[in-house]
């Protein structure tokens, strides 16, 4: 239902994506569209943090590739539906993290590359695009009855931390860093539920003001304010169009599995 007031529990039904993978994004979202169903709620959620150098079946930065490149591709290929489907609200979930970015925001030369790979800035670098391609977003669905929306979700007992102890292993040069951005998660903080966890994100997606579009928020329900790094308008268009320059050379076959 387009109402959330008035929508009712159905049978829950899944299908397996994998966002390191712009393969496995393409073929779940044609999946999905071939259903010709309604899509009035898009919860952009999955990600990996702090994991040591990776990369995705096309070679990107794994942080990035998958906290942006797989969620900034499955709404690229689904939009359409969601303005057909309008009313509609895409959820983004980035982090308190996104402080932790680097100082120019967003260093593309680093998203194809190991050379000084730095896993808790890297996570930062993957929680700003969240934020910055939600705003882009907003902007350019304006007028279609589509909100995007962007959050922090707040700190939430699961296994998403999992790489953290060996980060700070592995990289002793930059605990400062690592302990800021840590910081900047928890501090006041106690670690919430999963289901506690999932209110943030409910609640943007539900909101009775689901007019509202391009806001942060934190839990639960609070408009917040976003680092100035993410309020540059002109990193935000940057990094729209280079996505989809990826995203291109993608379909035009120029990445190979890595």
């Amino acid at each position: 239902s387009p109402n959330p007031k008035t929508a009712t529990w159905r049978q829950l039904q899944y299908a397996v994506m994998d966002l390191a993978s712009l393969d496995s994004v393409r073929a779940f979202a044609t999946g999905f569209l071939a259903t010709d169903r309604a899509l009035h709620m898009l919860i952009l959620n999955a990600g990996v943090m702090m994991c040591p150098y990776m990369t995705t079946e096309e070679g990107f930065e794994s942080q990035f590739g998958v906290n942006h490149l797989g969620h900034f591709y499955l709404f690229e290929l689904l939009r359409e539906r969601l303005i057909a489907s309008a009313p509609a609200r895409v959820v983004a979930v980035s982090s308190l993290a996104h402080y932790g970015a680097p100082s120019e925001g967003i260093n593309f030369q680093s998203l194809r590359s190991a050379e000084g790979y730095n896993p808790p800035t890297a996570y930062g670098q993957s929680k700003l695009a969240n934020v910055l391609f939600a705003q882009e977003a907003a902007a350019r669905l304006n007028g279609t009855e589509v909100s995007v929306n962007v959050l922090h979700p707040g700190a939430i007992a699961t296994n998403l931390s999992r790489h953290v102890e060996s980060a700070v292993a592995d990289i002793g040069v930059a605990m400062a860093k690592i302990q800021e951005v840590l910081k900047s998660i928890f501090e006041g903080m106690v670690a919430m539920t999963p289901e506690q966890g999932a209110l943030n994100q409910l609640y943007v997606a539900t909101q009775p003001a689901g007019e509202e579009t391009g806001q942060y928020f934190r839990p639960v329900g609070v408009v917040a304010s976003a680092c100035a790094k993410a309020k540059n308008e002109t990193l935000q268009k940057k990094l729209w169009d280079e996505s989809e320059a990826f995203i291109s050379a993608f379909e035009a076959g120029e990445y190979t599995s890595s």
